[in-house]
């Protein structure tokens, strides 16, 4: 998993080749990244909010066959929706406001049979100055 999480952070490094005037690649030098692994069973969900980063990519997965329903993720400021699909991943700009709608569960079945997600967060932090004198 870690080695396919460094591909996308890679990936997302090379925005330098891009025009300086598309707003999605306006982020340059990249250099930090974090990872969170989230499970939503049964009436799980995540309310509308933004990220703290300038990229979110979401990475879903869970046991087959599938027993929930829901867990799509929306951009409620734009009435829009993406549908699930195993281990499909989207890259979005962290600022825009995005949901999880509520998982529910329609074969109970033995524990964690409802819906993983990975969430990496790429951003650009500043380094701290060498402040010693030398």
């Amino acid at each position: 998993m870690l080695k396919l999480n460094r591909k996308l952070f890679h990936a997302l490094n090379k925005v330098n080749d891009c025009p300086d005037n598309l707003w999605f690649f306006k982020y340059k030098d990249l250099n930090y990244d974090t990872t969170l692994i989230s499970y939503y069973e049964n009436g799980g969900y995540y309310n509308p909010h933004i990220d703290d980063a300038y990229f979110t990519a979401l990475t879903w997965f869970w046991k087959e066959p599938k027993s929930f329903k829901g867990g799509d993720l929306v951009f409620p400021d734009y009435d829009f929706k993406i549908e699930l699909k195993q281990n499909y991943t989207i890259l979005f700009p962290s600022n825009i406001k995005h949901a999880v709608e509520p998982i529910e569960i329609i074969e109970n079945k033995d524990n964690y049979y409802g819906r993983f997600a990975m969430t990496q967060f790429v951003t650009y932090v500043k380094k701290p100055q060498n402040n010693s004198g030398n």
